[in-house]
């Protein structure tokens, strides 16, 4: 019977704990620390239930040791971070350690002209920059106010590589749009490498845009553009993994085909106060092969005076076609021989 109860006792007598892991043999890999003696008068520490303490911010271990992680990443990586900053935050990098001073001349450069105060501080970006261009954006204004500085700054190695390019506007309208300047040759410098762009308030013609190849370019968008209609499908054909395409207020043509086996949208466009009877705009949209479309938007405000067609001859994967206003004028739809009669008195 002594023997039983003495039994009994060990049972419920808890296990010492070992001073250190060293002393079991084996390695502490636990980032807990060893409590303290203070520790045992804690709810439930005479129970049967364990208690566990969570570890206070800063008690050391992988976490909230103090420990600047991120600047020990290697440049490479820290300078892709930067370069998905604005251009004011990737700038202040510079005075968060030594460690960073360097990197955001070297990393792939995020610059957006109309972010900053003047043109100056743009073109000081440009020249003391050393890496190579991710992004850069500008406002279309400065092409018909200082087209030297715009061609100078597209010019500069520091765009080198440069994968997107926004040439933005607001729409206002004005007679000066309606005889936009030549876009600078130098901007089709990066039409190797240009996944991303957006091109506003400017003129692009034929010798230039027939010639031009975009083998990485996803997304287009033309903002105020007067193209002719062999140029602009000479430049779709050119761009064999283009998806999106944006055409907004594109003049120059009435009559747009199109034929790609990869774009999946498409939106056509046309500002509220941007119509003028000398111009010739876009009038019918014809859908002729593109497996891959599911999305086609529309947009033609009432003070056109005139209806946008648009025809749907082969898109497979179709999911959407309908226009981006309740007021608007367009006559009819036509997907394959169905022609669908749009009434005036009923808006999409």
């Amino acid at each position: 019977m002594e023997t039983l109860a003495a039994a009994r006792r060990a049972k419920r007598r808890k296990p010492e704990a070992p001073e250190s892991a060293e002393q079991e043999g084996g390695v502490n890999i636990s980032p807990l620390r060893a409590m303290s003696e203070s520790d045992s008068n804690h709810p439930g520490a005479e129970g049967d239930e364990p208690y566990v303490q969570d570890t206070p911010p800063g008690a050391g271990g992988e976490e909230g040791d103090g420990v600047d992680r991120i600047s020990s990443l290697r440049d490479a990586i820290l300078c892709e971070v930067i370069s998905r900053l604005p251009t004011k935050d990737a700038a202040r990098t510079q005075i968060l350690a030594t460690r960073w001073r360097h990197l955001w001349r070297s990393a792939p450069l995020n610059l957006d002209g109309g972010d900053l105060r003047t043109m100056d501080v743009v073109s000081g970006i440009l020249s003391a920059h050393r890496g190579s261009g991710r992004r850069f954006r500008f406002p279309a204004q400065r092409l018909q106010d200082h087209p030297a500085t715009v061609d100078a700054w597209l010019r500069s190695p520091a765009l080198d590589n440069l994968q997107e390019i926004d040439c933005w506007t607001r729409s206002i309208w004005g007679p000066q749009v309606l005889q936009p300047p030549l876009q600078p040759v130098s901007i089709f410098r990066f039409s190797s490498c240009l996944c991303v762009a957006t091109l506003s308030r400017c003129h692009l013609s034929d010798d230039v845009a027939q010639a031009l190849q975009f083998p990485k370019l996803k997304k287009l968008a033309l903002q105020w553009v007067r193209i002719s209609e062999d140029s602009l499908h000479s430049i779709i054909a050119a761009s064999p993994v283009l998806e999106c395409l944006l055409l907004s207020t594109v003049f120059g043509f009435h009559c747009l085909r199109i034929n790609s086996a990869s774009l999946t949208s498409i939106a056509v466009g046309h500002a509220d106060d941007g119509y003028e009877t000398r111009v010739t705009f876009l009038e019918e949209f014809i859908i002729e092969d593109a497996p891959c479309l599911k999305r086609i938007l529309y947009h033609r405000p009432p003070q056109t005076g005139m209806p946008l067609q648009v025809s749907v001859i082969s898109a497979p994967n179709l999911e959407t076609l309908g226009c981006l206003n309740y007021s608007d004028y367009c006559s009819w739809l036509a997907l394959a021989s169905m022609i669908i009669e749009v009434p005036l008195a009923y808006r999409f």
